[in-house]
């Protein structure tokens, strides 16, 4: 059965944003309270004119605030996309910052999709700027790109102990992912070309993600489960009680200095030709990351399904594409018609998740 596809003002207004003005980057606002939706050509104004718990829907383009972009309330922020092919109507959706976007403790419950976050200056994402308010929880990241560092606490006290808890589903991580002790994050079929660092206390669960010669630095007590690690290096280092279960590394061995408290369950090290086609050692968008005949990846997963991104019963999503109704073509008549109007034919294709 093919999915309905109910066409709301939301997506209708981003239909009129995609046709009326060529695609230049537009913003639309959904109230949480109700109302019409609003469109605004500038990140700040939108900004200026959110309340807790609204949507922003982004076209495709690039964004920016001229000040420094801090979040206080909950905001969800939904955009076209990341992958050049799967956004090739609408765009990429990419925010680059003077400075981290912060996010801070009040901010718990936001949620970003399908969003490349960029930053000229140091991490892309950083929660709160000091000790008292570096904690938000139930923080969403899915499908989205991130070019530079994530601060999932105050970049002045990253050792310190922190409380905030995030989860990423089917990211990409050009740079770290950097936490502090009590730092709570599980990580669900992503990439990574950045390492994880800094996750002590047990709170890290990292499941079907790709590791591209990096790993998993001081994190003490991390659970890495389903996963596969390529590269020259063992996948955790300095992680003492940490365990991996149902994953493999084309190292020699999956632990560097950890000491002796760690395990290792169905496990494989030394492995080769694991991906149906990548070539060079990191991520493209062109690579085919599914498992190649024959690796003990195929069906090793915990469950039986593929270890990395595409087992468990929530595969990820080729061409990381957003939950929102995908615009698959825009076509737009050159001239008006004989009663003065302008064709415009759009199709979009409806999401399950």
């Amino acid at each position: 059965m093919q999915p309905t596809l109910r066409l709301s003002l939301v997506t209708l207004s981003m239909a009129a944003v995609y046709s009326s003005f060529a695609q230049l980057p537009r913003i639309v606002l959904e109230p949480a309270a109700g109302g019409a939706p609003q469109v605004f050509l500038a990140l700040d104004d939108a900004i200026a004119a959110v309340q807790a718990d609204d949507r922003l829907y982004f076209s495709g383009g690039t964004f920016s605030t001229t000040a420094p972009l801090v979040l206080t309330e909950p905001i969800h922020f939904i955009g076209a996309g990341i992958h050049p092919d799967s956004a090739s109507i609408t765009l990429r959706t990419k925010l680059v910052q003077q400075a981290p976007i912060q996010v801070n403790t009040s901010a718990s419950n936001s949620t970003f999709t399908g969003i490349s976050f960029d930053s000229s200056t140091g991490a892309c994402i950083q929660y709160g700027d000091s000790d008292t308010n570096d904690d938000p929880t139930g923080i969403l990241f899915e499908r989205c790109e991130f070019v530079q560092d994530v601060a999932l606490t105050a970049i002045s006290i990253l050792a310190g102990p922190n409380f905030s808890s995030s989860n990423f589903n089917e990211c990409l991580f050009r740079g770290r992912l950097d936490g502090g002790d009590l730092t709570t994050a599980v990580v669900t079929r992503s990439i990574f070309e950045g390492s994880i660092n800094t996750m002590d206390g047990g709170g890290l669960l990292v499941d079907h993600c790709v590791f591209f010669d990096t790993g998993i630095n001081n994190s003490h007590f991390s659970t890495v489960q389903n996963s596969i690690f390529s590269g020259a290096i063992p996948g955790l280092f300095q992680c003492n009680g940490s365990s991996v279960s149902n994953s493999l590394t084309t190292h020699t061995a999956f632990f560097g200095n950890s000491g002796s408290n760690t395990s290792e369950t169905n496990s494989f090290t030394g492995q080769s030709n694991v991906f149906v086609n990548e070539t060079n050692g990191q991520f493209d968008f062109t690579d085919d990351l599914h498992i190649a005949a024959g690796s003990v990846a195929l069906g090793g997963a915990i469950d039986g399904t593929d270890m990395g991104l595409y087992g468990s019963p929530f595969p990820a999503k080729p061409g990381f594409l957003p939950y929102n109704p995908h615009y698959q073509a825009v076509t737009i008549d050159p001239a008006t018609d004989a009663n003065g109007d302008l064709p415009i034919n759009i199709k979009v294709k409806a999401q399950t998740y």
